[in-house]
């Protein structure tokens, strides 16, 4: 078993304001990603709970309402949950990582796991937040075409004039006046696996020290090159990068106002915690550092039971072209006990939906005013997914319900 050298996690990522979700919210929560094979159970609810309880019991803290009512923070919920299961709680292996493994195990399986796949987004933007009678630009995000090709999107509009949306290369544009109540539209995706990437553009771009979340500050730098020296190949170095950052981080939700733009990847390494966005920027810094192309990718996991949206890295090797790295591996190996498991996702990864390839390519932000601090909550609901971002003060932004369809 590998040292858990960073748990706990940095104090710094925990405070008593980030405390807002309701307990229901987090128990529906745990359902989905532990029992998504049986998140209609009625006997699961009454297990999640009382794996919550179990938390708070060793230590998870909450915070009482004014109605007496349990309040957390997703994300210490999550960095909780991993390091008890990395102390023996059986949450950990028994249901999120074998949740975890299923899912990747059945697209694998699945008669057709390189699609074509049929897929259904209904965004809904609250616009309480936007200035009244200010005009809106609402996004939705699309099959990217550089990586699917041929693709159908059918608009499903609730709300608004059709006439207003304008389909580009990887999203959707609607246009709105800004006042109202909640609008939601929605878009019934077609699309194949991506296409091959062997070659490709100028990939100087991706080698820039500073590009969004992706940058090579000189403690970066210096790391990338105590981990992989001058005379490392890209396999020896990308190989390196890897191993160190399943062995030492933990993937966890992140408050984004604790970010630091000028050095995202910093704050990682100071609190041994990234999301998947942070992750990848990470690597990507990592490679860049050591003059290897690399980028992050955008879009959705196609897991039927539980999909959702995803980043992941991509870096540039001579002999394969650009070659896919995703830290799932965390998960899928209970911590990175198991080496098969862990590397799952190291040089090739499933069937997704990319609609983001930044920095060239990118769904933008949701057209709504975000607040600066927020939770994104993913729950089931019906037959497919909800991924919903709140305000601490609990106002709605906006929310997605994503599903597969069969074709």
């Amino acid at each position: 078993m590998m040292p858990d050298a960073l748990f706990p996690l940095s104090r710094s990522l925990f405070h008593e304001r980030y405390r807002t979700v309701a307990e229901d919210k987090i128990v529906a929560m745990l359902k989905l990603a532990g029992w998504a094979y049986e998140r209609d159970d009625p006997n699961i609810e009454p297990r999640a709970r009382a794996a919550l309880q179990r938390w708070v019991d060793l230590g998870l803290p909450c915070r009482i309402s004014d109605q007496d009512e349990r309040l957390f923070d997703p994300a210490e919920v999550w960095a909780t949950m991993k390091r008890l299961g990395r102390e023996g709680d059986p949450y950990l292996l028994d249901h999120y990582t074998a949740t975890g493994r299923r899912l990747v195990s059945d697209l694998a399986a699945s008669a057709t796991p390189n699609g074509p796949f049929s897929f259904e987004i209904h965004r809904t933007f609250h616009l309480s937040g936007a200035l009244s009678g200010r005009p809106l630009r609402l996004r939705l995000p699309l099959p990217l075409e550089q990586f699917h090709g041929q693709r159908s999107v059918e608009l499903l509009g609730q709300g608004s004039d059709p006439n207003a949306a304008v389909v580009l290369a990887n999203r959707i544009e609607l246009r709105h006046a800004g006042v109202g109540g909640p609008v939601t539209w929605a878009a019934r995706l077609g699309f194949s696996a991506p296409l091959d990437q062997a070659t490709g553009e100028n990939r100087d771009i991706y080698l820039r020290p500073r590009d969004g979340a992706v940058v090579v500050s000189k403690r970066v730098h210096d790391l990338a090159l105590g981990l992989a020296g001058q005379g490392s190949t890209v396999a020896q170095a990308v190989r390196g990068f890897w191993i160190f950052m399943i062995e030492r981080f933990t993937c966890i939700p992140i408050h984004y106002d604790q970010i630091d733009p000028a050095a995202p990847c910093d704050r990682v390494l100071d609190t041994g915690a990234y999301d998947c966005r942070l992750g990848a920027a990470l690597f990507v810094a990592l490679c860049r550092a050591r003059g290897i192309p690399a980028r992050i990718v955008g879009g959705y996991v196609l897991y039927r039971r539980a999909p959702t949206h995803h980043f992941w890295a991509e870096y540039w090797c001579s002999e394969a072209g650009w070659t896919p790295v995703d830290f799932l591996g965390w998960d899928l190996s209970g911590g990175g006990d198991d080496p098969i498991w862990r590397d799952r996702f190291f040089g090739q990864i499933d069937a997704r939906l990319v609609t983001e390839l930044l920095p060239l390519a990118f769904t933008g932000a949701p057209g709504v005013p975000i607040p600066e601090r927020w939770h994104l909550l993913q729950t089931a609901t019906g037959d497919g997914v909800e991924i919903a971002l709140t305000g601490l003060d609990g106002r709605p932004v906006y929310s997605d319900l994503i599903r597969l369809l069969d074709n």
